[in-house]
This record gives C-alpha cells, structure tokens and sequence, in this order.
C-alpha cells in the first residue's frame, strides 16, 4: 500500500510543479504562501519549522518574494527583536491560482471515488501517520 501511496504522491508532485511553473510559482514560494493565507504574520523560525527548510534558505527565500512583493516583513508590535511575515494581495492572487490547480487535480483524481471512499482513505491515512509518529521512529521534524 506505502507504494501506491508514494506513487500517487510523486504524481500529485510533479503535476503541482508543472501547472505551478505555467503560473510562476516555485516550489518554496507555494509552501509559505499556502502557510500564510493560512496564519499571517508567522515569524521566519515558524515558517521555517513548519516547511521543515534552513532558516539561512528561508531568509533568502523571503527576500525573494518580498522583491516580488508577494510578502512583506514588518517588526512585531510587542517584541521590537522579531520580524512578522505577512502575505500581501499579489501573493495572495497566486495562492488562490494555486488552490484552482490543486482543485482541478483533485477533482480528476477523485472522479470515480466515491465521499464515502474518500472518508475511509483520509482515515487510513491519518491512522498511518499517527502509527509512524507514535512509533518514536519518526517525529514532526525529521519526517
């Protein structure tokens, strides 16, 4: 089953990454944009954390997308030492172009599978994610 299950990952990968290059979204920038329309105003140590990448790539990364004004970092109100990430319209606009590719992918994946299959495969797979992180062999960061 762990094949499959890595094969239809590989697929959705590459699919994303195709559609994601005709729009001009790269792989890092897909991640903390999905992550920020999510919680705004995360600091670069918890988007770092949360993708599992080197804080010195993320700050590089955000440099980025700031020049391409898909984020903007201003300095926390409360502790003038930490720096807020924010999502701005532009970056915004190409979450949602994202969201419309994940949306298209999904819907042809699970044109023939049924609410009730989806159910018990989501079920399943949060089973075996709970099964390998209870297990002390894997944990939230180095999975």
């Amino acid at each position: 089953m762990l094949i499959l299950v890595n094969e239809l990952s590989r697929m959705i990968r590459n699919w994303i990454r195709i559609e994601a290059d005709k729009v001009g979204v790269i792989a890092t920038y897909r991640s903390i944009l999905m992550m920020l329309s999510f919680q705004d105003g995360l600091t670069q140590l918890d988007i770092a954390k949360n993708i599992h990448m080197a804080p010195p790539t993320i700050s590089l990364t955000l440099q980025k997308m700031e020049a391409s004004k898909l984020v903007r970092r201003e300095e926390d109100s409360e502790d003038k030492r930490q720096v807020r990430i924010y999502i701005t319209d532009e970056g915004r606009k190409l979450d949602q172009e994202m969201r419309k590719i994940i949306q298209k992918m999904e819907s042809i994946a699970l044109v023939n599978v049924s609410a009730q299959e989806q159910k018990v495969v989501e079920e399943i797979l949060e089973k075996t994610i709970c099964n390998l992180l209870s297990s002390g062999e894997f944990d939230e960061e180095n999975s």
